[in-house]
């Protein structure tokens, strides 16, 4: 993706519309109830992921 492209994605309209579709503030699928999913389950995430880690350093 070039200058050009992001310049003509995130024009005022775009985003408008990207935001009527996917919730205020958003520009993907998932909106607040996938942020939220995310943010509610963080901690846990991290301590898999970091528990993952440490067993696959041997």
């Amino acid at each position: 993706m070039n200058k050009n492209d992001e310049k003509n994605r995130f024009t005022k309209r775009n985003i408008v519309r990207s935001e009527q579709i996917h919730g205020l503030g958003f520009q993907s699928p998932d909106g607040i109830g996938f942020t939220q999913l995310l943010l509610d389950n963080y901690f846990d995430f991290t301590k898999l992921v970091n528990t993952h880690k440490i067993a696959n350093r041997s």
